[in-house]
């Protein structure tokens, strides 16, 4: 009477999974923005920082941010798909976070390649530092001599994604792991009477 929907699931798809890595990598250019704008306003109620302090700070938060964001998604889109292909509703594909990862990160790819081929148009120059300045804010200071050192922040979904995924798909919990105690094993059992 009613015929099931042919589906490959995709909820769980590779262009779905690098959206939403590069929809994080958005919310941490916004939150470099309001840290760096809170961070340097402090001095307006009284706190005095130092001016290092605030590139040092907005950078270590962002990095955190991302890679919690990026290791949560990974982790629950395999878990997602552990679950699918227990049931085969799909196919393992273990490249799945890498290309997701990659896909996530061809706008910071063509700003870098075309900044590199052409150094002095400044509107490249300037969307590639917002866009990865959250990762190295020394490029502000820095950012004309040491271009090549843009291409580091792509290696960061590279690394936190396929880490995320895996773990997810081998349902491993590192919150499991800081936050529970395990059973002691040799402990003495009381005698009941």
């Amino acid at each position: 009477m009613f015929k099931r929907k042919e589906n490959d699931m995709s909820s769980t798809s590779v262009y779905k999974f690098g959206f939403k890595i590069f929809f994080v990598h958005v919310i941490n250019v916004i939150v470099m923005i309001v840290a760096g704008m809170l961070l340097e306003n402090l001095q307006f109620i009284g706190i005095n920082t130092s001016p290092m302090a605030t590139p040092i700070v907005v950078t270590a938060v962002c990095f955190i941010v991302y890679a919690v964001l990026v290791y949560l998604e990974g982790w629950h889109t395999g878990l997602r798909d552990n679950n699918l292909v227990t049931y085969k509703h799909i196919e393992y594909n273990k490249f799945k976070p890498l290309i997701a990862a990659l896909l996530s990160q061809i706008l910071g790819l063509i700003l870098i390649v075309s900044m590199l081929i052409k150094p002095d148009n400044t509107a490249l120059v300037k969307y590639a530092k917002y866009y990865y300045l959250n990762f190295n804010y020394f490029l502000l200071v820095y950012g004309d001599s040491l271009r090549p050192i843009y291409f580091i922040p792509v290696l960061f979904p590279l690394i936190i994604a396929p880490l995320g995924y895996h773990l997810g798909y081998r349902q491993f919990r590192l919150i499991d792991r800081l936050v529970f105690k395990k059973p002691e094993q040799n402990s003495v059992k009381k005698k009941t009477r």
